[in-house]
Formats: C-alpha cells, sequence, structure tokens
C-alpha cells in the first residue's frame, strides 16, 4: 500500500528548476532513500513534503489525502516529521525538554490548562513524558537526558534531533543526512538505530543521504535525483548497476 505519493512535482524558483515533474511513491512500512549529486533538489523535496515549500505544480498525497496545500504545522499533525541536514534543536535545553517539544502535536489542552496541568493537560504530560522516556532507552541516551543538547558530541545530538521527530508519533519520518559528518562508528550506530526504527517501531522512512554504503545496506528502495529530475527508481542493486546514475556520479 502505497503511504506517500508524488504526483508530477515542480518546484521554481524565479528561473531556476528545482524540482521538475516529479514523481515517487513510498510503500507503507519500507525505508525508501532519495539519492543524487549536490544540487539534485533532495532537500527541496523534502521541504515540500513537509510544507516549508509550496510545490509550483503537481500534488503530494498522504493515504490518499492531498497535503500538498498545507502549512507546515499541520502537515506535522497529519503524521509527518522530520529531522534536518543541519541540526536544528534547541542547544540551551536539555535533552528531556527538546525531546518533549516534539510532542507538541498531541497537547489538545487550552493554554491555562497546559499552564497549570488542569484535567486533561495533566494526563497529557504524563503520557508525553513517558513516551520520551521510551525514546531515550531506545536511542541510549539515559546518561545525557538532563544534560544541556549543546554540550552533547555531534553524534548524540544526532540522535536527540531523531528522538524528538519520533516523539511525535508519526507515520512517516524523513531523515535529511542523518549520518552525515559522523565518524565509521557513529555512522553504524545511527544506521542501526534507523533499522529498528523501521522494523521494531513500524514507522515508515524516506532519506535522503549521501553515504552510498549506508544506502545499499539498509534501504529498501530507492529513487536517484539529478537536477530536479528523476532519473532512476528500484532496488539499491538496480540503481547501483544503471548507467544514468553512474554518468550523473562519475560522469561520462
Amino acid at each position: 500500500m502505497e503511504l506517500l505519493e508524488i504526483k508530477d512535482i515542480s518546484l521554481y524558483f524565479g528561473g531556476i528548476k528545482a524540482l521538475s515533474n516529479l514523481d515517487m511513491a513510498v510503500k507503507e512500512g519500507e525505508l525508501h532513500a532519495v539519492i543524487g549529486p549536490n544540487g539534485a533538489g533532495k532537500t527541496s523535496l523534502f521541504n515540500c513534503i513537509s510544507g516549508v515549500y509550496r510545490p509550483t505544480s503537481g500534488e503530494i498525497l498522504l493515504k490518499d489525502r492531498r497535503i500538498s496545500h498545507l502549512k507546515p504545522h499541520k502537515i506535522a499533525e497529519q503524521g509527518i516529521a522530520r529531522t534536518f541536514q543541519n541540526i536544528e534543536l534547541f542547544a540551551n535545553m536539555s535533552v528531556i525538554d527538546n525531546l518533549l517539544l516534539g510532542c507538541h502535536t498531541h497537547m489538545t489542552s487550552g493554554p491555562l490548562a497546559c499552564a497549570f496541568f488542569l484535567g486533561k493537560a495533566l494526563k497529557q504530560e504524563e503520557e508525553n513524558r513517558r513516551q520520551v522516556e521510551k525514546i531515550i532507552d531506545f536511542l541510549e541516551i539515559e546518561k545525557v537526558r538532563k544534560k544541556t543538547v549543546g554540550s552533547l558530541p555531534y553524534g548524540i545530538q544526532k540522535r536527540v534531533e531523531i528522538g524528538r521527530a519520533l516523539a511525535m508519533k508519526p507515520k512517516i519520518l524523513l531523515l535529511d543526512e542523518p549520518v552525515a559528518g559522523m565518524n565509521v562508528e557513529e555512522t553504524e550506530d545511527i544506521a542501526r538505530f534507523v533499522l529498528d526504527i523501521k522494523e521494531e517501531m513500524e514507522i515508515t522512512i524516506v532519506m535522503v543521504e549521501h553515504d552510498m554504503g549506508v544506502v545499499m545496506d539498509i534501504a529498501d528502495s530507492v529513487t536517484v535525483l539529478d537536477f530536479g529530475s528523476k532519473i532512476s527508481e528500484g532496488t539499491p542493486v538496480e540503481v547501483q548497476s544503471d548507467p544514468k546514475v553512474i554518468s550523473a556520479y562519475l560522469g561520462d
């Protein structure tokens, strides 16, 4: 079953074509990677899915419901969470507080009830804190749970950002270069967590990544972009041997 459908998406910035007539489908329960050279349009695609950009044409469907006209917070409420290429955490806040921010879509009480933890707000706060503690255990960050995020190593901050996205209880998790800038050990850890998220939490994942070793090891399917257009799609083995992909990365 197709959970996310990208239908004929184009995105223009003046005369610049960031995406051009792009079609892509992500099946429920799969790990779908999006790869391509720098400037291929990968992050622009993520920005369209999450509502940061509104496509110039085409539409995006989540479970057959059009979401490409919605604002980012409404798309988040529909069950799409994301991480960013550059870490976007609140550096002066603790790990726990950063993770609790991911629960904001589940707080339905009014400002007064939330401020004084009245009635339903108290129950929601307790549930959110239980959810956050489960994520802390899952990502193996118990020792830093109360530390300020800005004081933590880069690899741990990446885990915290993934944890904040998981706190939203998403249907789809968008990971924008989750292992960028990491050493071999950190890369292996994140790849393991990503697989566990898919298999144990049963969350569909769309991942942009430049590390081809990670993509070929853990992705179920791959879409390849070049200059905003799709040039190949299939299993990792099929994509890896496609002459168009080889040309885009290495030249003719």
